[in-house]
């Protein structure tokens, strides 16, 4: 394996553990808020479900 693709494996193990790490923190985010916010944000962006419930 040659530098380049060494250098393009780190790469996307970082971004697969950004992604990973964004996904928690918007979840935890809208657990956080309260019932009526959540309700709201899940019927205006959601269709009415809460997928950081799950």
């Amino acid at each position: 394996m040659d530098n380049n693709s060494k250098n393009q494996k780190g790469i996307e193990r970082t971004v697969k553990s950004t992604v990973d790490n964004d996904t928690v923190n918007w979840k935890e985010r809208l657990n956080s808020l309260d019932q009526e916010k959540q309700r709201h944000i899940a019927e205006k962006y959601y269709g009415g479900k809460m997928p950081w419930k799950k």
